[in-house]
């Protein structure tokens, strides 16, 4: 399979990897969490996703629990996840997002989405929980796409064993580079097998992201994964 686009200058990604998105500065572990007290909530009339005595663990909710005026569309599965991910992407470490940042994040991007909707979303509600899970499915896909590809690869290859193949391609890292014959630090994550792995399973699930104005999307979208 053709590679679907480019790889991200590693060079100037590095130096973009640790800076946070967000125009006015907030620090990953300052995000605050937007979550409102149950009390506050009744005497303000504070409207939230999720309320007290609809709170679940985290692992049972599911999208028919989403707030009704957002099953009206398709927005939630079209615009708001492919959004999530791509920030997702940008983050300086996609196996360990805090809830605070996540939850500061998701609801930036839900006011983007849902310009219509004035919602709050709260700690561990229906929206931050299958957020925290569609992230989760979002990270254990680069795995198994990574292992498909690599399947495919070793069985339309008939003119080397799958062992001495797969030795040579681990040896100081050849498989990342565009050649793995002439390795150079210029073409680092330019490999066929870099190019396809992020094309299936991240560049297609950031389809239909839309603009979030508290973030420097040239920055978010041309920055690519650290």
């Amino acid at each position: 399979m053709a590679p679907f686009m480019q790889a991200p200058n590693r060079k100037s990604s590095k130096r973009k990897a640790n800076k946070i998105l967000v125009l006015d500065e907030i620090e990953p572990s300052a995000a605050p969490v937007r979550s409102v007290p149950a009390k506050l909530k009744r005497q303000q009339n504070v409207p939230v996703d999720t309320t007290p005595e609809h709170m679940k663990a985290c692992d049972a909710y599911r999208t028919v629990d989403l707030p009704a005026a957002m099953q009206a569309d398709q927005r939630w599965t079209k615009k708001y996840l492919p959004t999530i991910l791509l920030w997702a992407g940008s983050y300086k470490d996609i196996w360990i997002i805090p809830d605070d940042v996540l939850l500061h994040h998701a609801q930036l991007i839900f006011d983007a989405v849902y310009k219509d909707l004035h919602i709050i979303l709260v700690h561990n509600g229906v929206i931050h929980s299958l957020t925290a899970r569609r992230i989760s499915e979002w990270r254990s896909n680069f795995g198994s796409t990574a292992i498909a590809i690599i399947m495919d690869f070793m069985t339309c290859t008939s003119d080397c064993a799958p062992s001495d193949l797969a030795a040579s391609l681990v040896h100081n890292r050849v498989f990342v580079y565009e050649d793995p014959d002439s390795p150079s630090p210029l073409t680092a994550y330019h490999s066929p097998f870099i190019l396809q792995l992020l094309g299936r399973a991240h560049f297609n699930t950031i389809k239909g992201y839309v603009k979030v104005p508290a973030f420097d999307m040239h920055e978010l979208v041309t920055s690519g994964m650290p």
